[in-house]
């Protein structure tokens, strides 16, 4: 039962062919243009260093790297 309402529910899934540049724009390119952008600033978040801490340059370097490296709980 559930298989034949997926199944039904195909034909509002596939592209339609009554459409002009401007529409295809808006469902085909901007929703992969936003992927890419959330792609590129979730890398930054999981893959680079996600808190980059400014010190002032009064501070030696000792103080920057145990401040990043210590967690408090």
């Amino acid at each position: 039962m559930m298989i034949e309402s997926f199944i039904s529910m195909a034909r509002y899934l596939s592209p339609r062919h009554d459409d002009d540049w401007s529409d295809r724009l808006h469902y085909l390119v901007t929703p992969n243009i936003l992927f890419a952008f959330s792609v590129l600033i979730s890398f930054k978040q999981f893959g680079g260093r996600p808190i980059e801490c400014m010190f002032p340059n009064k501070f030696p370097g000792s103080w920057e790297q145990v401040s990043l490296t210590s967690f408090l709980a």
